[in-house]
């Protein structure tokens, strides 16, 4: 569903430096249906340009990327139909209820008006959020508010969800908990066609046999894919490292 070939994006130094900052080299990487993907690097190396990148939200320097066949910079509206995506930060209304805040994006994503009510109840349960649906945001832990906005990116039922370092500033509890939903949102994309991608949110060695690794070297903060199991990956990296 989803093909990068010889991505590369480059940005420009500070005014007063010579060069440019390669973030993707020459990044080739095929995902096919029915994947939980993760990126694996430490900061800098490139994990969310490349997320963006593939949303459509930042264009490669050079090279293709492609969403279920539909070319990402040609053809950008098209291939964001099949998107959910959840930034690293995004923002909550946190004057608004639980529900109200995903009716609120299941309009913007322009969901039939008389089917808006029983899919924001269906997603809301799905994240476990039902005793928080008239709960006002503002009152929600980091956790609660985390499940709150993958909600939101589900709302509109894309066949790929991509999630960046969707456990950032949890707790080791609520890693725990969001690694469960994951495991529980990806039965259920896989029942409606569809997989996830997202950067690894609890270290290589941490990594359970159901989750496909990307682990990826990083040379002078250039990212270059190298794709192993996750029993591979221990054994390269046997520090867990929490990003």
């Amino acid at each position: 569903m989803i093909l990068l070939e010889n991505v590369t994006k480059e940005y420009d130094l500070p005014t007063g430096k010579a060069g440019q900052l390669v973030a993707a080299d020459r990044l080739t990487l095929e995902v096919p249906d029915g994947e939980v993907f993760g990126l694996v690097g430490p900061n800098g190396a490139g994990k969310t340009t490349t997320l963006k990148m593939i949303c459509g939200l930042m264009l490669p320097t050079a090279g293709r990327i492609a969403v279920n066949k539909i070319d990402v910079e040609r053809q950008p509206e098209q291939a964001q139909q099949y998107l959910g995506y959840l930034a690293d930060f995004f923002n909550v209304y946190e004057d608004l209820k639980a529900w109200e805040y995903v009716e609120h994006f299941a309009r913007a994503y322009k969901l039939e008006p008389s089917k808006i009510s029983a899919r924001v109840r269906e997603v809301i349960g799905l994240l476990g959020l039902e005793t928080k649906y008239d709960a006002m945001v503002g009152t929600l832990s980091r956790g609660m508010k985390q499940r709150l906005g993958i909600a939101r990116a589900i709302v509109h039922d894309p066949p790929l969800l991509v999630l960046d370092e969707p456990a950032s500033g949890l707790d080791p509890k609520a890693r725990l908990e969001l690694k469960d939903l994951i495991r529980k949102l990806n039965r259920y994309l896989l029942d409606h066609g569809a997989w996830v991608i997202r950067p690894a949110i609890w270290g290589a060695a941490f990594v359970a046999q159901w989750i496909l690794i990307a682990a990826f070297i990083w040379l002078q903060q250039r990212i270059i894919a190298e794709l192993n199991s996750p029993a591979e990956v221990s054994v390269s990296n046997p520090t867990p490292v929490y990003l």
